[in-house]
């Protein structure tokens, strides 16, 4: 509550309006570890040593999905090298992974994103799709290269090829592309019909 009394003596009556101040905080974060022990046995016969199976939900890898889709954001959204995320891993989460360890992430991570991208692609293809596309120069690798784009409603493809020509735009469209496209005056789309074009000059 304000103080009882103003400055100038008058009496300060509360009016029910309040100043509204808040703080965001981050809990603490701690892995969750799930242990599966699979016990050991060993043949009286020949001495070959037995163990118990995993159950079928067990994974078969140190990170867990959440932990994968942590690795894929950092190293390819947020472009995070993979001696930065261990790092972080080792500061934010308190656990230790390798180099090897983000690599396999990362390529669970693009085998579980497969088909959900291919059904992005056929849907920027689809001819009643409202699609912007552009291109931009691009560095892969220190070679010079052009990262294409295609928006459509609430999804964008990217692509990375060495050409700015038709025939990426083509790849990225589809060849029958007949739904309405917008882009700037490049020649690379000229081969869309004007019918299904609208320029834009920005």
């Amino acid at each position: 509550p304000p103080k009882k009394q103003c400055e100038c003596h008058g009496l300060v009556i509360p009016n029910g309006n309040y100043l509204r101040q808040q703080q965001f905080e981050l809990p603490p974060i701690t892995p969750i570890v799930t242990e599966y022990q699979r016990q050991e046995g060993t043949c009286c016969n020949c001495g070959k040593r037995h163990f118990g199976k995993l159950p079928n939900k067990a994974a078969h890898f140190i990170l867990g999905p959440r932990a994968i889709a942590m690795v894929a954001t950092l190293t390819g959204c947020y472009r995070t090298s993979k001696r930065n995320v261990v790092a972080l891993f080792q500061d934010i989460y308190r656990f230790k992974i390798s180099t090897g360890t983000i690599c396999k992430a990362e390529r669970i991570a693009s085998a579980a994103l497969k088909n959900p991208v291919e059904e992005a692609k056929k849907y920027i293809k689809n001819k009643k799709t409202e699609v912007h596309a552009d291109e931009t120069g691009h560095k892969e690798k220190g070679k010079r290269m052009w990262a294409w784009v295609a928006v459509a409603c609430c999804l964008s493809i990217f692509i990375i090829r060495p050409s700015r020509g038709s025939i990426v735009a083509k790849e990225l469209l589809g060849e029958d592309f007949s739904g309405t496209l917008i882009t700037d005056r490049w020649s690379a789309y000229s081969w869309v019909s004007e019918l299904l074009r609208q320029l834009c000059w920005s």
